[in-house]
């Protein structure tokens, strides 16, 4: 029932048919959210943002697309409002119980049925997407109580044309001063001339993993990034790392968990996980736990989506005339 997807926003290049497609299965205040935007990326990356959080919900509850309802909360972050999960609950749950006793009548094997969407499924219902650089992606962990989820290309940002230490300097208040010693140390087997690239991908590193955690408790970047101290105990290169650990406010935070990897050579992706008992936090933390992220196609996105309206011309000639 986890969901690692992820989406390469930077192949895609939206057709006419496509996006009049889209403009009829988003709603309306989604359709003027991105049409805000005045770059063609962003508006891409939030449109297949709403795309994945609209696909999810109706793999994991059953529910049609033109059913479901999309917000956001106090802190901008997108959440469910209808349908209502504890009607789902009580429909699933009537249906398994269907189900497991006419399983029991004909002698069938109750793991036999499908568990896309179930009771747990819509009981622990929850999402976070995110998007840089060429990369849009969502995870949903229905055995995890809060989680969030960051991607970020390992590259300085263009628009910064100080050194990586000045850059750094910049950046003096977001991290503790253990953090910063791990973004600065470099292995000494490293080419003097790869340092700053290495740096910089530590200092990626330990960005996401704020991003996702301030995401998971969605709280946003408004509190104080020093006051959660991260310790990473493993190299992050070609396998999946999940021992770092956190601190907030001083205190040891044993129920989170930590998803570190590159989806290509440029990319970090990462996703905090809050679980509510000490045994699921241990099989969180457990690598053979978590599932790879799949990269999923706009045909998928789109296949059997309800509409919830006419396709809307206007709005499709405003998104192409992006840059």
């Amino acid at each position: 029932m986890s969901v690692r997807w992820s989406f390469k926003a930077n192949q895609w290049e939206p057709s006419r048919s496509q996006l009049l497609q889209i403009s009829s299965i988003i709603q309306p205040e989604e359709k003027a959210r991105i049409a805000r935007f005045h770059f063609i990326n962003d508006a891409k990356s939030s449109l297949i943002g709403r795309l994945l959080i609209r696909k999810l919900v109706t793999l994991k509850t059953g529910t049609p697309n033109d059913v479901i309802k999309l917000a956001r909360d106090e802190h901008n972050k997108p959440i469910l409002i209808s349908p209502k999960l504890n009607e789902l609950l009580e429909n699933a749950e009537k249906n398994e119980a269907e189900i497991n006793h006419a399983q029991e009548e004909e002698g069938e094997n109750k793991d036999n049925q499908d568990s896309s969407c179930n009771s747990l499924a819509i009981k622990n219902l929850n999402f976070n997407v995110s998007h840089q650089g060429k990369f849009v992606v969502l995870v949903s962990e229905p055995s995890a109580v809060q989680v969030g989820i960051d991607v970020m290309n390992v590259e300085k940002p263009g628009r910064i044309t100080d050194s990586v230490d000045d850059y750094f300097r910049l950046m003096n208040r977001q991290f503790t001063e253990t953090e910063w010693e791990q973004i600065k140390t470099v292995d000494r087997s490293i080419p003097h001339y790869f340092h700053n690239k290495a740096k910089l991908t530590n200092f990626t590193r330990f960005w996401c993993l704020k991003e996702s955690y301030v995401k998971a408790v969605g709280v946003g970047i408004v509190i104080d990034l020093r006051s959660i101290d991260f310790t990473t105990k493993s190299e992050l290169g070609g396998d999946l790392v999940t021992d770092t650990t956190i601190k907030v406010n001083g205190v040891p935070s044993p129920e989170w968990k930590f998803e570190e990897r590159f989806l290509d050579d440029l990319h970090i992706v990462t996703v905090a996980k809050c679980y509510g008992s000490p045994s699921e936090s241990e099989n969180g933390g457990d690598p053979s736990c978590v599932p790879e992220f799949e990269n999923v196609t706009l045909d998928f996105l789109v296949e059997g989506m309800a509409t919830l309206g006419d396709e809307d011309q206007d709005w499709v000639d405003e998104f192409l005339k992006k840059k």
